[in-house]
């Protein structure tokens, strides 16, 4: 399924590019503007009443910002050397490259030193009761990267107790993994903390399957394997409150020119912002974005149309996570959007061409008269972005059928433990031996996971809903996209 991406609904590209410039955001860029601009409530007040977040409050005692931004104190002093390590052996490779060998006691030496951080993470993450407020940037946020790293610390800390012979030590601190991540998943109140737990919680689960599959595991060993995986939390239904916050703290305000502009500031001199756009849109978001010519215009972006689209895609993206998987694509007009407004901007980037930026005044004043004939140029140019979030309600359908599948793994393993070696007919056989509840579902398209006894593997249909086999294409070279398992022990 070709994803596809908009970004007349602000936050997209901005989510991202707020990290990459939140260095020069500091320098207000001046924005002389005809209109007055819709006041946050006023666009607040066009939301309705179903997709307005649940303001709840959190007791200070339960507040998981609080217990989760005390436990990154210090694990920021990382060296890049550590951090690296920490990325490649977070899979559980089967065997670990060479020059990555020096780097283990450092990890274990760094976790040691992080050890009242660790002891907080784990009594946040055993807190079933812990939330986080109902706030979009808690006092937390700055703290995600260095929770990564400590979740990927705890994966490479079970990794070492695995390969060192400690197994209840390893499962222990995989369970700690999966329990942060899933912490954040329950408790995240907005969509980068949910991805942050999500994606922190998914790399636990996968290594809990990595550990079932190797040569030298035992029946004991994949019984406290097992246990890891008895609490699988609805990730569709807290993508969809951290939506709803998401419309209302986030990209409401940041529907406004005053806000984009802020954020898109130093968009000329930040290379890495750039590479995440189109191509065709880099020069062209630049020149919009600069402070004088972006003032030469009577209304460059409005606002209240803005918002509007973007309320209208998260309500359809709402509607859908609630309902089993569609294959449908969401309703997406960014690139014909996007060919519009390349045309249409053409001759300005043509009057402009060969000039830096920032703009001189006699390149705005020759500019300046094409640019007004432009309506809504800002809010086009948004529209035309790329969108890094408009298929993320995937994640929920996938995060549901990979946690089953995993859960089928290692039952698999325990089966053939207890089997001389030999795999279970079907899946069914792991539901008579009492190794599973039921057979796990397949959230793409409702039916129960596919296992071929002969293949040793285990698969989704994928979003395109379609049975490939047990065959997936490399990203962007076909249309296979079947989410496969290996219940074959690793070499």
């Amino acid at each position: 399924m070709e994803t596809r991406c908009h970004l007349g609904r602000p936050w997209r590209s901005a989510l991202l590019l707020a990290w990459v410039l939140s260095g020069g955001l500091s320098r207000l860029v001046g924005v002389v503007v005809g209109v007055k601009e819709p006041s946050v409530e006023e666009l607040r007040s066009t939301v309705p009443a179903e997709m307005r977040p649940n303001r709840a409050p959190v007791p200070d005692e339960d507040n998981a910002a609080v217990l989760f931004a005390s436990a990154v104190r210090g694990t920021s002093e990382t060296t890049p050397e550590v951090r690296a390590a920490l990325q490649t052996l977070a899979g559980w490779p089967a065997t670990v490259p060479s020059d990555l060998e020096p780097m283990l006691p450092r990890i274990r030496s760094w976790l040691g030193e992080n050890a009242e951080a660790l002891n907080l993470w784990r009594s946040a993450s055993r807190c079933r009761d812990c939330r986080f407020p109902p706030a979009s940037v808690t006092n937390v946020a700055d703290g995600l990267r260095e929770l990564g790293l400590l979740s990927l610390g705890l994966l490479c800390d079970a990794y070492l107790h695995w390969r060192d012979g400690d197994r209840a030590g390893s499962v222990d601190r995989l369970r700690d993994a999966a329990n942060g991540g899933a912490l954040f998943v329950q408790g995240a109140p907005s969509m980068l903390h949910y991805l942050v737990g999500s994606v922190q919680r998914r790399k636990a689960l996968e290594t809990v399957g990595a550990a079932a599959l190797r040569p030298t595991v035992t029946g004991s060993d994949l019984k406290l394997l097992a246990g890891i995986l008895s609490s699988s939390p609805d990730e569709s239904a807290q993508f969809r409150l951290c939506l709803r916050s998401e419309l209302w703290d986030f990209i409401a305000p940041y529907s406004r020119l005053e806000s984009v502009a802020r954020n898109y500031a130093g968009i000329h001199t930040n290379p890495a912002a750039l590479a995440l756009q189109p191509e065709e849109l880099r020069r062209p978001l630049q020149l919009v974005m600069d402070p004088k010519l972006l003032a030469s215009h009577p209304r460059p972006l409005d606002a209240a149309k803005s918002f509007g689209n973007s309320l209208a895609f998260w309500t359809e993206v709402d509607r859908r996570v609630s309902q089993p998987w569609s294959p449908r694509e969401l309703p997406d007009s960014s690139i014909e959007e996007r060919e519009r407004f390349v045309e249409e901007f053409a001759p300005i980037e043509e009057a402009l061409e060969g000039e830096e930026l920032p703009l001189s005044d006699e390149a705005v004043e020759r500019a300046a008269p094409l640019f007004r004939k432009m309506e809504d140029p800002v809010g086009r140019l948004l529209a035309s972005l790329q969108n890094f979030s408009g298929v993320m309600y995937t994640r929920g359908y996938e995060a549901k059928t990979r946690n089953g599948a995993i859960s089928a793994v290692v039952a698999v393993r325990r089966w053939a433990d207890s089997h001389g070696g030999a795999l279970p007919d079907s899946l069914q056989d792991l539901v008579r031996g009492d190794l599973l509840p039921r057979v796990p579902m397949d959230a793409f398209s409702g039916a129960p996971l596919l296992y071929s006894k002969r293949e040793g593997k285990l698969w989704s249909v994928g979003p395109n809903t379609k049975d490939d086999g047990g065959q997936r294409d490399p990203v962007g070279e076909g249309a296979k996209d079947d989410l496969v398992w290996s219940v074959i022990p690793l070499p």
